[in-house]
């Protein structure tokens, strides 16, 4: 197996690492600006790197050697693809045949001299540099699909709220049980309801209700929603509460005060009850509101 040494040379102007040492030769420019007919020779070809990545490099080679052999490629008495040893200060590099090493998955870092004009070709791996490119490019991809998507799946709409939102029917409806009134027509855009009302109202304080008995009949063409409201001595009126939707045919039983606006104790006082009415089809608030005035309210413990 041939030996190769080093040549040191004064116009070296790239330094490669080999193993832990670094090592000058030729970079492909300055053998460019040398040898512009590229009338040099390379013996071989020698791969750097930690002494770790060398051996399994040689490794990897003699499995190769082993299939050239079983397709008959190469004869039984060959011991190995290297053809020699490339001494370079302390570190010995293997040396394979110019053109051994695949271009793709391995560089050219530079050309040590070993006479005038002879070279061997020292070569380094490209894994790590494609493993970190088809990051790049795989998180580049994953950015681009994921603008495309949001570029291509269209705005939801926008939600508008509407200024009268349609109430949900309340809980304490139960459906009148002795209505036989019929369904009352009325001209397009308009709308009739019929009030039926049982007073007084009762409030318990403990519980933060309020005990109603008001019915919106069958004969009705609007639900309806009920807001309670106490006076005082100067008729100045005071939010004690609001019902949740009462479609037609049915009866609310009570609303909660917890949300009221006053202070009350246990004793008699007058409020007003107030009908506001909605469009079953369409939602729609009627403008004008209907008022029960005068409405007994005892309140209790």
């Amino acid at each position: 197996m041939a030996g190769f040494a080093h040549t040191l040379k004064q116009d070296y102007d790239k330094r490669v690492k080999i193993g832990d040492n670094y090592a000058f030769c030729y970079s492909k420019k300055k053998m460019a600006e040398l040898y512009p007919e590229k009338d040099f020779s390379v013996s071989g070809e020698a791969r750097r790197g930690t002494q770790e990545s060398r051996d399994r490099f040689d490794a990897k080679q003699d499995k190769k050697l082993a299939r050239l052999k079983e397709k008959g490629l190469v004869a039984e008495d060959v011991k190995t693809l290297k053809i020699g040893e490339f001494s370079i200060g302390n570190e010995k590099l293997s040396v394979y045949p110019k053109g051994f090493n695949n271009k793709f998955f391995e560089k050219t870092d530079g050309y040590a001299c070993l006479s005038d004009g002879n070279f061997i070709a020292i070569h380094a791996s490209r894994i790590p540099f494609l493993i970190m490119l088809s990051s790049i490019i795989a998180a580049t991809l994953a950015v681009l699909a994921v603008v495309l998507i949001l570029l291509l799946t269209p705005a939801p709409p926008e939600i508008v709220e509407p200024e009268n939102p349609l109430p949900a029917v309340d809980p304490f409806v139960t459906p009148m049980e002795d209505d036989t009134s019929s369904k009352v027509v009325s001209e397009s855009g308009g709308g009739s309801i019929r009030i039926k009302f049982a007073g007084p109202v009762h409030i318990y304080l403990s519980e933060n209700r309020a005990a109603i008995t008001y019915s919106n009949p069958n004969a009705s063409n609007h639900d309806v929603a009920v807001e309670l409201y106490l006076k005082d001595g100067d008729n100045n009126e005071y939010f004690l509460g609001r019902s949740g939707l009462v479609p037609a045919g049915n009866t609310l039983n009570q609303i909660s005060v917890a949300d009221r606006k006053v202070e009350i104790k246990e004793g008699d006082y007058t409020g007003r009850i107030y009908v506001h009415s909605y469009d079953p089809v369409t939602g729609e608030k009627a403008v004008v509101v209907t008022d029960i005035n005068n409405v007994k309210i005892v309140v209790k413990p």
